[in-house]
């Protein structure tokens, strides 16, 4: 059953081409002796990076294309399977080769948690990834304990958004640090493009604005009625949408459950607060937005960022408001260079009377104002300057950025002043 599926796809893995990721996967990993499981939103081509990893593992002579096992349960009817047949089968062509597992879509399967063991206790390599409507990556730690080792695959990066936009123009700025004024030109319109529709693969691979649009509806529609409300079984479908509206057209802003549970009940909808709390760990759970917390106090008010910033476009009439974006889309950037584990909150705001800074970044201790537009002697850029200083006198360690999308005026500190191209580029 399985011997031509086998076939099959080390042929395809052989000939597939691919646009390489940037995300970085140290093959001193596979002798962990762990299972690895790839995690992330929907549709940010788990499965891709797979496909990538298995490549520069044979590139590296870590790997022969003979010893890959790559199957997506998806495309097999059959969802009671003994894995002992796939390792036999593979064994009646290869008898003397060691598999190396790679399986996509294993939620359908009957007891494959039980499977994965048999074959993880084999020693046997191991790559797995399934859809977050079925499983979550909670529930994948939790079966597999200490066996588990995840990466977390997040949309395109920027840099990552050019190369797939433009591979010529890509690799010309790779190394650089300096730019033309064309070259200037076309990366800000770039980024503005990749603020308004984000950087899922599919998207920015994509040039025809109506179907970007109906695909990010789709992927909305996916993800938070078909993911959210199968996995948990939610019925109050109008405290959900509403919840849903708030966290997309407030990112950046302090946000409150008593707030949302108030509104409702003005409306006469009967929900427990304690649900609406249980709403917003589900949307973290399927990577619709993160919830950070205040430095200051982390039993406050929080804040929530989009793991899609193209969500924004579903509810707000104003989706071409750069500011919350641009503070998003750094806090996702500060996400991917941290190479943070989303179960961890090593991001905070800090905020504190009238004092507020956008982010703190633990594991830099450092600062982080983010800032659309800088403009020269405003009383705005003063108060932001004044925070950053007052804040380290608290910490005199305390390192300090201002990062920024464009601005009137010249002689910056390169140091504390921080253009998103060296940012998101470099």
């Amino acid at each position: 059953m399985f011997k031509q599926k086998i076939l099959d796809n080390q042929e395809k893995i052989k000939n597939i081409s691919l646009i390489k990721r940037d995300i970085e996967f140290n093959s001193e990993i596979l002798w962990l002796n762990k299972i690895i499981s790839f995690v992330g939103p929907r549709r940010a081509w788990k499965t891709y990076f797979m496909y990538q990893v298995a490549k520069d593992l044979i590139g590296n002579w870590k790997l022969n294309y003979e010893e890959i096992v790559f199957l997506d349960f998806s495309e097999i009817l059959q969802k009671k399977i003994d894995f002992d047949k796939i390792l036999e089968n593979f064994l009646e062509i290869y008898p003397d080769k060691k598999p190396f597992f790679i399986f996509d879509e294993v939620q359908d399967i009957e007891n494959f948690r039980e499977w994965i063991i048999w074959l993880f206790n084999k020693w046997y390599k191991i790559f797995i990834s399934w859809s977050n409507a079925k499983l979550l990556s909670q529930e994948i730690s939790t079966e597999f304990r200490w066996r588990n080792f995840e990466i977390f695959i997040l949309p395109l990066s920027f840099k990552e958004f050019i190369k797939f936009k433009n591979w010529e123009f890509s690799e010309k700025i790779e190394t650089k640090n300096f730019y033309s004024t064309q070259e200037n030109a076309l990366i800000k319109n770039l980024f503005l493009e990749f603020l308004k529709y984000w950087a899922y693969p599919e998207i920015a691979l994509i040039d025809n604005i109506q179907l970007k649009e109906w695909i990010i509806k789709d992927y909305f529609n996916l993800l938070v009625y078909k993911d959210l409300k199968e996995r948990y079984k939610i019925d109050n479908d109008f405290a959900l949408k509403y919840l849903v509206s708030e966290i997309s057209k407030n990112t950046w802003e302090e946000f409150s459950i008593n707030k949302i549970y108030t509104n409702l009940k003005s409306q006469w909808i009967k929900i427990w607060k304690d649900t609406l709390y249980n709403y917003l760990i589900y949307l973290e759970n399927i990577f619709f937005s993160k919830r950070i917390l205040n430095f200051y106090s982390p039993k406050g008010a929080s804040k929530n960022y989009l793991f899609d910033l193209s969500f924004w476009n579903v509810f707000s009439q104003n989706n071409e408001n750069c500011e919350k974006k641009f503070e998003n889309a750094v806090f996702l950037e500060l996400l991917r260079k941290n190479n943070s584990n989303l179960s961890n909150n090593s991001i905070y705001f800090k905020k504190i009377l009238t004092r507020e800074i956008s982010f703190f970044d633990e594991i830099n201790n450092c600062d982080i104002q983010v800032e659309f537009k800088l403009e020269e002697k405003s009383k705005k850029l003063d108060k932001i300057i004044k925070n950053l200083k007052k804040s380290s006198e608290e910490n005199l360690k305390i390192n300090k950025k201002i990062i920024y999308f464009d601005k009137n005026f010249e002689n910056l500190d390169n140091k504390i002043f921080i253009d998103f191209k060296k940012f998101f580029l470099n």
